[in-house]
């Protein structure tokens, strides 16, 4: 089944980075689309992202640099359903080439409702120290930059920095 043209986004959501339809294997007991189904498909979107910026699996052979998410925040905001057309957007909030602060979200297309986000903070890692380092300059950063300054006039999609709290709200 081809995927419906999504429906307007805010313009916090930054771009559309991964498009699909809810499938039968991504239904639960419940009748909707099940919590691994979710992070699957967000994890999907945050490697076509990357790859759309040019980092591709060569990338951590030919600098022996590559990528480490050290955090990850998923929220469940919305149920889907099965054939419903999804699709996922992406942000990159800040970076100084060295620390990526990223946000996902996973949208119905045909309704515009946000079902999900993934904030995630990924580190530029030396493959051969082990340990973080800032993105030589050239092309590669260059794009990161350039999203950067591209989204830096977009408002901060809703739930950026959210924490877990067991503490009763008033």
């Amino acid at each position: 089944m081809p995927v419906a043209d999504p429906v307007s986004l805010p313009a916090s959501a930054g771009s559309v980075c991964w498009t699909g339809r809810v499938g039968p294997d991504d239904i639960d007991e419940n009748g909707h689309m099940n919590v691994r189904a979710y992070d699957r498909v967000l994890e999907e979107a945050d490697t076509v992202f990357f790859h759309g910026l040019g980092w591709t699996p060569d990338y951590p052979h030919q600098t022996r640099r590559g990528f480490f998410r050290v955090e990850k925040h998923v929220r469940y905001q919305a149920e889907l359903l099965l054939g419903t057309a999804i699709c996922a957007t992406a942000r990159i909030i800040e970076t100084d080439l060295k620390r990526f602060h990223l946000f996902f979200g996973l949208w119905n297309t045909e309704t515009g409702a946000r079902s999900a986000t993934m904030e995630t903070l990924a580190l530029h890692m030396d493959l051969d120290r082990r340990k973080a380092a800032t993105m030589e300059p050239g092309p590669f950063a260059q794009v990161f930059l350039d999203l950067v300054q591209a989204q830096s006039g977009l408002p901060m999609p809703e739930g950026t920095g959210r924490n877990i709290s067991t503490a009763r709200r008033s």
